[in-house]
């Protein structure tokens, strides 16, 4: 059935028969169109308003996967899948707004938001082992949270240090930044972690500590002037070396493990007549 009732007027179609499925209805020479699916199995409905609304995209129909909408000439796309298999759901709310992915389905691993002012957030699904967020103000943050995950790296703010994190079972690292000016700290805390690494300031000396089962170096500096001091701890470790004065003679003990095992520290001492003998009483102790 078609009908025009005037030279000027739009254009009417409808169709009504059992089997129709399509009804297209221009109402004024300045009218948008609209187009309707009315069968059971119908599943596409497009309307639009007026000259300059948006387009409008409803399925209505039993195996309606995808609906979009748009209200306005400046309002941004709305794309929404509903259906049972439906998956992923797009809105941004305006010419500036960020865009926000969603994908809420049974298989949906994805959510992301992103924009000019918004950060990204990425979250995978029931596998899922990643965690991203990252902005122009915001600083990057990576979370492994999976069976298998074993990183997690965390910047608190543009101008903050890194901080990896290990975590898994097989993890075993750790690097600690707390401040712009502060020094690294590195922990090893895994069970094959030997190795700790740590200054407290930008003019901080190193610590270094091997504390795993076959350790045996341990390298500390209490000060920028102060001097080096190295104590081997380990099963074999047979050397310490201490300074205690930059101006300090320097001093080296000679520790067998049998006199490791009776001493229980190392104290340093000023630079005397028997700081010259005192490798000698080693000897002779060997």
């Amino acid at each position: 059935v078609v009908a025009m009732s005037r030279p000027s007027s739009d254009l009417v179609v409808a169709v009504s028969s059992p089997s129709a499925d399509l009804v297209v209805a221009v109402s004024g020479p300045s009218v948008d169109h609209v187009v309707t699916a009315s069968d059971p199995c119908a599943d596409l409905v497009v309307a639009v308003s007026g000259p300059s609304a948006d387009l409008m995209v409803p399925a209505s129909g039993p195996s309606e996967d995808i609906v979009v909408t748009a209200s306005g000439p400046s309002v941004d796309l709305v794309v929404a899948v509903s259906g049972p298999s439906a998956d992923l759901v797009v809105a941004v709310s305006g010419p500036s707004a960020d865009l926000m992915v969603a994908v809420t389905g049974p298989s949906a691993d994805l959510v992301a938001a992103c924009g000019p002012s918004a950060d990204l957030v990425a979250t995978s699904g029931p596998s899922a082992d990643l965690v991203a967020t990252s902005g122009p103000g915001a600083d990057l943050v990576v979370a492994a949270s999976g069976p298998s995950a074993d990183l997690v790296v965390r910047i608190s703010g543009p101008s903050a240090d890194l901080m990896v994190v290990t975590s898994g079972p097989s993890a075993v690292l750790v690097v600690t930044a707390s401040d712009p000016s502060a020094d690294l700290v590195v922990t090893a805390s895994g069970p094959r972690a030997d190795l700790v690494v740590a200054a407290s300031g930008p003019s901080a000396d190193l610590v270094v500590r091997i504390s795993g089962p076959s350790a045996d170096l341990m390298v500390v500096t209490c000060r920028p002037s102060a001097d080096l001091v190295v104590v081997t701890s380990g099963p074999s470790a047979v050397l310490v070396v201490t300074v205690s004065d930059p101006s300090a003679d320097l001093m080296w003990h000679h520790l067998v493990p049998v006199l490791t095992s009776r001493c229980q520290r190392v104290v340093p001492v000023r630079s005397s007549w028997w700081q010259r003998v005192f490798p000698v009483l080693i000897l002779w102790w060997q």
